[in-house]
């Protein structure tokens, strides 16, 4: 059985002497305080990029007010449109002088 422990390359079973059994150990405990850094770590950074997706996304929306935007549209809107009743009056204002003309 033990010759098949040990030469199993597979086997998770393992003996070790009193002196590397405490190094496994120390070093097994220490890599979970590593890992548990670095998990704080990372969490850390995510925390900061959300406060910064927030400062930006607050940026965009104090860019363009969309209240603002509607008004300049109506404003557009109702020059086209006074320009598109100017033409017609000319257009009309030009046909009884033409007529106008012919008939004299």
């Amino acid at each position: 059985m033990y010759d098949h422990l040990v030469f199993d390359p597979n086997c998770n079973l393992r003996w070790f002497c009193v002196g590397c059994d405490k190094s496994v150990m120390e070093e097994s405990s220490n890599s979970s305080c590593h890992c548990s850094n670095k998990i704080d770590n990372l969490i850390g950074l995510v925390e900061k990029l959300l406060e910064k997706l927030t400062t930006v996304e607050d940026q965009v929306k104090n860019k363009c007010d969309t209240d603002v935007v509607m008004q300049l549209e109506a404003r557009v809107k109702s020059v086209e449109e006074g320009s598109i009743r100017h033409e017609r009056d000319i257009e009309c204002k030009l046909s009884a002088l033409e007529s106008g003309a012919e008939s004299h």
